[in-house]
């Protein structure tokens, strides 16, 4: 296959990935505004900054318990738990909007237990894995973006813009991250065969 193709395939696919994603945010945000559900980050007011300032805070936070548990765990198993509570986390979220809570979860239970039942990696694990990312990404997007007022937004995407280029152009730590996840296969970032 040449490589104008295999570009075109790749672009397509990631393209899907985010219309997916963005069409799923779209229903849950019209399912759950009527209901006025907001998570509570540090206050009840979604026009604090504090949220934003806190939220860009755990993730730091959380990137650094990854890199200290990385200097005492070689064997980096701990990132199959977070990449388990991630996807629970959000994938339950979905199926809570048209299943009982305790449905959604068996629901979600099921769907995990065939992800990590299949650990061979093919394009179909590959895109099963990309599938449910994309609907764990959407659960717990949609619900922190019905958090959020327009100022705690544009103040936590300039955060996280920062941090980025600290994180990857000065510290490195990011790089580091990404190569635990990449070389633990742990599902945390779309995968793509070409």
């Amino acid at each position: 296959m040449n490589d104008a193709l295999k570009d075109k395939r790749f672009l397509f696919g990631f393209l899907f990935l985010f219309l997916f994603v963005q069409f799923l945010a779209l229903i849950i945000s019209i399912y759950y505004i009527p209901q006025n559900i907001q998570l509570t980050i540090v206050n009840d007011n979604p026009n604090s900054v504090w949220n934003a300032v806190f939220i860009v805070g755990y993730i730091i936070f959380f990137s650094l318990v990854i890199l200290i548990l990385k200097k005492f765990f070689k064997k980096q198993n701990y990132l199959i738990v977070i990449e388990f509570l991630a996807f629970f986390g959000g994938i339950s979220l979905i199926f809570s909007l048209v299943l009982p809570m305790l449905l959604s979860y068996i629901a979600t239970l099921y769907l995990l237990l065939i992800k990590y039942s299949f650990r061979k990696e093919t394009i179909y694990t590959k895109w099963y894995n990309n599938i449910l990312l994309a609907i764990a990404i959407a659960g717990a997007g949609s619900i922190m973006g019905l958090s959020l007022g327009l100022v705690p937004v544009i103040i936590l995407l300039l955060l996280l813009a920062i941090y980025d280029i600290i994180s990857v152009f000065y510290t490195k730590h990011m790089i580091t991250l990404a190569n635990m996840i990449i070389k633990k296969k742990i599902s945390l970032i779309f995968n793509y065969e070409n």
